[in-house]
């Protein structure tokens, strides 16, 4: 067995087969087959008794077949190998594994069903029965929502049964739902109970199908109810009264119904939370009703109901709100007509007004008020912790009147309240949105770039804000009640640009944003100074007046636009001849497209480059010049070349060549010609310059070169040649 020393005997016998009764000294050597795995040994020991015989003695945890080796010296014992079965030991309640899908879950009213696996206490999986188990379960719901009570359920006895292979089947079953623990013990071989290992066991028992007929109505005073809109609870239970906890899906199933004398009246229901359902419906009128519930065709738990429908308290409801006709709406509500205009909205400046109405829930009108009411208004204008009273005026006919005067447009909050405390009006507290009232030029203001600067030829830009005579910031431009629509309030006739004489702007436009803003664009293409006017036209009978925003007019100032090759001027000497080997420096002045110059410099580099023309081929030699920027719009190019001829000079403003417009357009063409005369780099040729006869004339021929080696164009150089004798002191011959 398993983990349970074993031993048997060697009796030692001489050649004779006779038994030794004396201890011999042997030494016998025991191998066991298979080994362990890993490190691991099995314990073997062996005993010399002193009286021929020898005890073996072994421990072995793992259930297997083993094979023994004895030896003495090398010698198998007659008998041996010996094979040797290792069966496991008694189950173990430590090494008890349980499984199945009643384990944690089951449904109140089904059998539950799991197995339990045996295994000895080194975990060898037992193959044969024979161990004792037993299986309680206890706990369960106590109360329910709709306050019915259950006892706690003790000692649910389940069932285990030995399936003979060292597995066993338990089954139990509960009527009742609710959490369980489940404790499960078992008796093995030393006859001793213990509780298997992970044991208590949670156990959640959910209710079964939903059975109609054990559904109950509950709530706080479930069968009376004011006259109006209710709703009351049905608390969703299985065959055995188990409450539900999950959610369903079975609402579409319900049928409320409310007899009265006149057509009934049928209500819904949907599903809530844990198992309940939401009844709801709608009774106005006071008396006594049947109350039906059903589910399918199945009425709940003491269905029908008698249910009394008492009057509703009276109280003040917000029946209409009468607003004079406003010129502000937010932007983003659209075209609108003048009704939806008017509803929450203000206009600052303007005495806004309404009406609420003392009535019942159920809109019967009461002859009076007969209240005393204050009017608290909270908002933009009166900071965070500070509010003002509004006017309430009891009209003695069942109506108040309320009025307020608010002067800086954002959001405020009413609030209607009687001795402090806030009415049950309908939609109380009021939210009400105050906008700008009409423009008012003086306070209106212009930024951006565009009222102090710009750039020829390129669009100068600046905003006009609105603003109101209060100072409020304006969101919109002004409603036209004939074209039900917002139309604008700077235009391009609110615009004046007076510059240089003769110049006019090319183009002014103004764009509304439709947020109370207007975005102006202008542009001209001379530089100097702009006088910028914004301005409305007030119109008093036959009299117009300008009346200028606030700062107008602005001088703006106009500097010329980005450099433009097309208007660059290029000049210099240079620019036709240059002299082989000399530095050769001619100018470029930029101007804008429109022909304004240049008065700074930093624009895209400049790049030029030399073009060698010949007969026979182009491009034999290209000279990049030198660029230097005098910060004026002026630029300084040099370049040097060191061979005669005709060459293609370019000069590039941004990649395009210069001058387009210009009467001198890249590329141009240069010619260079040779330096000075070179003594040094002339040389000679023909007969004389190497021998003459006597008294006879000799002649070779000079030809002069400058320092490049070019041929000069001119001749008039003085030329001498002297002849001297080597070898005695002759005079020269010149």
């Amino acid at each position: 067995t398993a983990g349970v020393p074993t031993s048997f005997h060697i009796v030692t016998r001489d050649r004779f087969w006779n038994a030794k009764t004396f201890g011999s000294g042997a030494i016998w050597d025991v191998a066991i087959d298979p080994r362990p795995p890993g490190n691991q040994t099995h314990a073997v020991s062996v005993t010399d008794t002193r009286n021929g015989i020898f005890i073996v003695t072994y421990v072995i945890t793992t259930s297997a077949q083993f094979t023994f080796a004895i030896t003495l010296q090398s010698d198998p014992l007659m008998s041996s190998p010996l094979t040797v079965k290792v069966v496991p030991g008694f189950a173990a309640a430590a090494a008890i594994k349980v499984r199945g899908r009643n384990v944690r879950h089951a449904v109140a009213g089904d059998v539950a069903h799991l197995v339990l696996d045996s295994f000895d206490q080194f975990g060898n999986r037992r193959s044969v029965g024979g161990a004792l188990f037993s299986l309680q379960l206890n706990g369960g719901w106590t109360e329910a929502p709709d306050g019915s009570e259950h006892e706690r359920v003790q000692g649910i006895v389940g069932e285990v049964q030995d399936v003979g292979n060292g597995s066993y089947t338990a089954r139990y079953l509960s009527t009742t739902s609710g959490a369980f623990l489940m404790r499960i013990h078992i008796t093995s071989g030393d006859e001793i109970m213990r509780e298997i290992s992970s044991s208590p066991f949670t156990v959640n028992i959910e209710a079964g199908e939903l059975d109609p007929s054990r559904c109950s109505l509950y709530g706080e005073s479930v069968l009376e109810r004011e006259a109006g809109f209710q709703a009351v609870q049905v608390l969703g239970k299985d065959r055995f009264g188990n409450p539900l906890t999950r959610p369903t899906a079975d609402a579409h199933r319900f049928v409320i119904a409310l007899q009265w004398v006149e057509a009934p009246i049928f209500g819904a229901a949907s599903d809530g939370a844990s198992g309940t359902f939401n009844v709801t419906f709608t009774a106005t009128i006071a008396g006594w009703y049947t109350m039906s519930v059903l589910i399918q065709s199945t009425h709940i738990a003491s269905s029908p109901f008698a249910l009394q429908i008492i009057p509703a308290a009276s109280h003040l409801v917000l029946f209409s709100a009468s607003f004079p006709p406003v010129r502000y709406c937010h932007p983003f509500l659209g075209t609108v007509t003048r009704c939806q205009m008017t509803e929450r909205y203000a206009t600052a400046g303007d005495l806004t007004t309404f009406t609420v109405f003392a009535r019942d829930r159920y809109s019967n009108v009461r002859t009076s008020a007969d209240m005393e009411l204050e009017a608290v208004v909270k908002g933009a204008a009166f900071g965070i912790h500070t509010s003002r009273l509004g006017n309430i005026t009891d009209n003695s006919d069942g109506t108040l009147t309320v009025s307020m005067l608010l002067t800086i447009s954002g959001s405020y909050v009413m609030h209607i309240r009687q001795r402090g405390t806030e009415l049950n009006i309908r939609d109380s507290p009021f939210n009400f949105t105050a906008g700008a009232t009409e423009l008012y030029p003086p306070h209106c203001f212009a930024v951006g770039q565009g009222v102090a600067s710009g750039a020829a030829g390129v669009d100068t830009t600046f905003t006009i804000q609105g603003v109101d005579v209060f100072g409020n910031m304006r969101e919109t431009g002004i409603y036209d009640a004939t074209r039900l629509r917002f139309i604008g309030e700077f235009f391009q006739t609110n615009i004046d640009i007076v510059g240089p004489p003769t110049v006019f702007p090319l183009f002014v436009r103004v764009h509304d944003t439709l947020l109370g803003m207007y975005d102006v664009a202008y542009q001209v293409t001379a530089a100097g100074l702009y006088r910028v006017s914004v301005f409305k036209t007030n119109r008093v009978g036959n009299v117009f007046t300008s009346v200028h925003i606030s700062a107008s007019p602005f001088l703006a100032s106009i500097v010329p636009g980005p450099a433009s090759a097309f208007t660059g001027v290029v000049y210099g000497a240079s620019l036709a001849n240059a002299i082989a080997g000399s530095e050769a420096t001619f100018y470029l002045q930029t101007y804008d497209y429109y022909g304004n110059r240049r008065t700074s410099g930093s624009d895209h580099v400049f790049g030029s480059v030399v073009t060698r023309m010949t007969r026979e081929v182009t491009d034999i030699a290209n000279v990049n010049c030198s660029v230097v920027n005098h910060g004026s719009g002026n630029y300084s190019l040099s370049y040097v070349v060191t061979v005669t001829g005709q060459y293609l000079l370019s000069v590039k403003l941004g990649g395009q060549h210069v001058g387009a417009a210009r009467k001198i357009r890249s590329p141009i063409r240069i010619v260079c010609s040779p330096n000075t005369l070179d003594a040094l780099m002339t040389d000679i040729s023909g007969e004389g310059a190497s021998y003459c006869t006597v008294g006879r004339e000799s002649m070779f021929m000079l030809n002069p070169r400058d320092t490049f080696g070019e041929q000069p164009l001119s001749s008039n150089w003085v030329m001498c040649a002297m002849l001297k004798r080597g070898v005695s002191n002759h005079p020269m011959v010149t």
